[in-house]
């Protein structure tokens, strides 16, 4: 055959193109196994399954003639008699269905395969696998990859294998290329590097490593009956990897994913058990959590799940007995901590700016200074507020009852992120008022300055702050990351609730002024995406079965990051602010030098110190000197004010 002068491009699949969210490939047997013995089946039936799969394929390579072997050949070496009555063909049939849901597009690939089909070139697949050749390119064609005039060859249908360098002798013969004129990427040191390179055959390799925070996972061997923390590793890198290499992606997939699609199931889960028929997601916070019981309304059909705009600004005034001097003065008392700021400053966190500048052409027209008790005793003021109050008080009611939280016969539950429990408080305070019970809570946090029970009502957490803080890990995310986990992981595509007003028979809420900027558009569409992804792969994954242990993984890898946070992860946050009140805004990570101290707050001072070093070696010992500055500022400060 004439030899061919054009320039060949092929890739390999496996690792390659795709990447098992699962992750290590034995891993797919043992979600097999549930696929066919079922959930509720008996672990040993499931590791014997496996186990019959895995000596199959062993006994089916030893029997073998040729280079590679069949699916239809390994199955003919298995005998699931006594686990299973389904046929052998069905099974194969499920694995292959296992292997569909498992397989993840690496998106760097298929852009570079894209841009060598814009240029006019032609791309070949070469892959050593027992599978299909029909299956995988189904594959390919369902995921972007394949184009008119590709060609795939697979071993299991040619008999060679590239590990021996006879499927590449095999494509160069029938299609006349000329080995110096062909680039292969591929993943395996010796079938897609050596070999081809040896050959002539210009062969890069591709390395789809597992990040620092994904190895983390791989490490913690926590019980080998099902591999969770390969599972869950295998889930962030096929996530991560499926979205483009930014830091934002990366930061989702591995941090924010893991723990947030975990706690949700866990929270309909429960709600189901116990009776509930409606979840309220509390804005902003809630948004993502909110988007991710979405993904999952499916697998819980009775359970109704809304989105609830409110917030601190429009719930606490409300939610006020009564307004009078003392009831106004506790609003110095919430999580915002204006013990600094005038009365006056106080108010313009919980009321409009109209109603906000009618108080305030009060205090200017009299003699009142918007300092210390004197506007909250002013009549005027009082009187104005008591309208306001009412006013917003009746709408917030309307607002539940439209929604559905204000159920005079059905329990309900709302669902936040973190906190004090004040919204919670507010939200009881407005219904009970109206003759409806209380709402219960869901939290992933809740702070040791928390409502009890008694003043805000019935709740459930998996954190709670005072005791984060008794570990030598986990306090980290209790002490340093509560602004991150409300302000970035729970990033939302709206602005702030501060009121509610009446429109066409309906409420409907009212938003501070201001445009989302653009980049926190981008940020939410990047934590949508990664989460909708994270969450389809956690379910086929089987980790909703497995969820102690995930949580506590995922908890621990957030933990890791708290005390080793690697730059690249940082870059992420670096143009994010996060606000502690209306109008305060604080950098979470800045570079340090004084000139930028001089010129931003900083949230996240250890955070900071890595940004800055842009390393994590010898993190333990830069957290100890870090710990040590930070007490030897406690310390001088101390002194100052004393």
């Amino acid at each position: 055959m004439k030899r061919n002068t054009r320039v060949i491009y092929s890739f390999d699949l496996f690792d390659t193109c795709f990447i098992r969210a699962c992750g290590a490939p034995r891993n797919v047997f043992d979600l097999l196994a549930y696929r066919v013995l079922g959930a509720n089946s008996d672990e040993s039936a499931r590791a014997d399954f496996a186990l019959e799969r895995v000596k199959g394929e062993r006994k089916a390579r030893a029997l073998s003639q040729v280079e590679e072997i069949t699916l239809e050949a390994i199955y003919v070496c298995c005998d699931f008699m006594a686990l299973t009555a389904q046929s052998k063909t069905e099974i194969a049939r499920l694995e292959m269905q296992v292997e569909r849901e498992q397989l993840v597009p690496v998106y760097a690939i298929r852009e570079k395969i894209k841009t060598l089909h814009r240029e006019g070139h032609s791309v070949y697949y070469i892959s050593d696998m027992y599978l299909p050749r029909t299956f995988l390119s189904e594959l390919l064609i369902e995921h972007g990859f394949w184009r008119e005039g590709d060609k795939l060859y697979v071993s299991s249908a040619c008999g060679k294998t590239k590990h021996t360098g006879n499927l590449y002798k095999h494509i160069a013969a029938e299609n006349g290329l000329r080995f110096k004129d062909w680039y292969h990427w591929g993943d395996n040191r010796h079938s897609d590097y050596r070999i081809p390179r040896r050959m002539g055959i210009k062969a890069s390799l591709i390395h789809h490593v597992y990040s620092v925070y994904e190895r983390f996972l791989v490490r913690q061997d926590y019980f080998p009956g099902f591999f969770v923390n390969q599972h869950l590793a295998g889930l962030s890198r096929a996530v991560r990897l499926a979205f483009p290499d930014e830091p934002r992606y990366a930061f989702a997939a591995d941090l924010i994913a893991p723990l947030y699609v975990a706690f949700v199931y866990h929270v309909l889960r429960d709600a189901v058990s116990r009776g509930i028929r409606s979840l309220f997601f509390l804005a902003r916070d809630g948004y993502i959590l909110y988007r991710i019981a979405k993904e999952l309304e499916g697998e819980f059909p009775g359970l109704r799940m809304k989105y609830l705009y409110v917030s601190r600004s429009s719930l606490y005034l409300p939610g006020l007995p009564a307004i009078t001097p003392d009831s106004l003065l506790s609003l110095r008392k919430t999580m915002f901590g204006f013990t600094d700021e005038t009365e006056l400053d106080i108010l313009g966190n919980f009321i409009t700016s109209e109603t906000w500048h009618e108080v305030e052409c009060v205090m200017r027209s009299g003699s009142g200074s918007g300092k210390g008790e004197e506007l909250f005793a002013n009549p005027e003021v009082l009187a104005i507020l008591s309208r306001y109050h009412d006013t917003q008080r009746d709408l917030i009611l309307r607002y539940f009852i439209q929604e559905g939280l204000a159920d005079p016969i059905h329990k309900t539950v709302v669902v936040d992120i973190r906190g004090t429990r004040s919204c919670q408080q507010a939200i009881n305070a407005i219904l009970r008022q109206g003759g409806f019970r209380p709402a219960e809570g869901y939290y992933l946090e809740v702070v040791d300055e928390r409502k009890p029970i008694q003043e805000a009502g019935d709740y459930h957490a998996l954190y709670y702050a005072e005791r984060m803080r008794l570990s030598s890990s986990l306090r980290y995310i209790s002490d340093e990351l509560g602004s991150i986990l409300e302000q970035y992981f729970s990033v939302s595509p709206h602005k702030r609730t501060i009121a509610y007003l009446e429109d066409d028979g309906r409420v409907r809420p009212v938003f501070e002024n201001g445009e989302k900027e653009g980049d926190t558009r981008d940020l939410m569409t990047c934590h949508e995406e990664t989460v909708a992804l994270f969450t389809r792969l956690f379910m086929r994954n089987y980790l909703y079965l497995h969820l102690p242990v995930t949580l506590a993984l995922a908890t621990q890898s957030l933990a890791y990051f708290s005390q080793r946070p690697v730059y690249s992860y940082l870059k992420a946050l670096r143009a994010i602010r996060v606000n502690s009140k209306k109008g305060h805004y604080a950098y979470i990570v800045k570079r340090l030098s004084p000139m930028e101290l001089k010129r931003h707050t900083v949230n996240w001072r250890r955070g900071s110190v890595y940004f800055t070093l842009r390393t994590t070696m010898g993190y333990r010992y830069i957290n100890r000197v870090f710990l040590f500055g930070v007490e030897a500022l406690k310390r001088l400060l101390s002194h100052l004010n004393g």
